[in-house]
């Protein structure tokens, strides 16, 4: 991660890289742990600071805390100027963005768990969609003196994940 966050900084700010970063690795380990709801949760906590770099790279102000709602200003990024603002920053990534929020907030504990783990299913799609994300950050970032490096990192970041595997005779 070392790598993509000199890359990332180039264009964002370090402090929102910083926490994106640590949030996308969180929910990577507990993915891989089989930790369903703290991997959603972690996703989550990505995609928030990943807005807050979305935002403040586009010149927009951070709310209060407490106020603050990824999914409104994701979509208020579409409203930016394209002739300013890359599709990327503008639709792409927010798009990507507002589907993990969705799920991560509007699923989990509401379901039966008696039937299928909703938990399992939805982290199963949120956290090859952040993987997505940062490597769309990474390519975005990316100069074309840098390609071999960019898609190195790229490919590195959208590699499937396994959760760990158990052989039992």
């Amino acid at each position: 991660t070392n790598q993509v966050k000199v890359l990332l900084v180039q264009k964002f700010g370090a402090r929102y890289i910083d926490a994106s970063l640590r949030h996308f690795v969180a929910a990577v380990e507990k993915y891989a742990l089989r930790d369903w709801d703290g991997g959603a949760l972690k996703a989550g906590k990505f995609v928030e600071s990943i807005t807050k770099s979305l935002m403040a790279y586009c010149g927009k102000s951070i709310s209060n805390p407490r106020q603050f709602k990824a999914g409104n200003e994701l979509k208020a990024l579409g409203g930016l100027s394209a002739a300013t603002y890359s599709d990327v920053l503008r639709i792409v990534i927010p798009k990507a963005c507002i589907f993990v929020y969705e799920v991560v907030n509007n699923r989990g504990d509401r379901h039966d768990a008696h039937d299928i783990d909703a938990n399992e299913m939805d982290t199963k799609v949120v956290v090859p969609i952040i993987s997505w994300v940062l490597a769309e950050m990474v390519r975005f970032c990316s100069t074309n003196a840098d390609t071999v490096t960019a898609a190195t990192l790229i490919d590195e970041l959208t590699n499937k994940t396994y959760p760990y595997f158990e052989e039992i005779e």
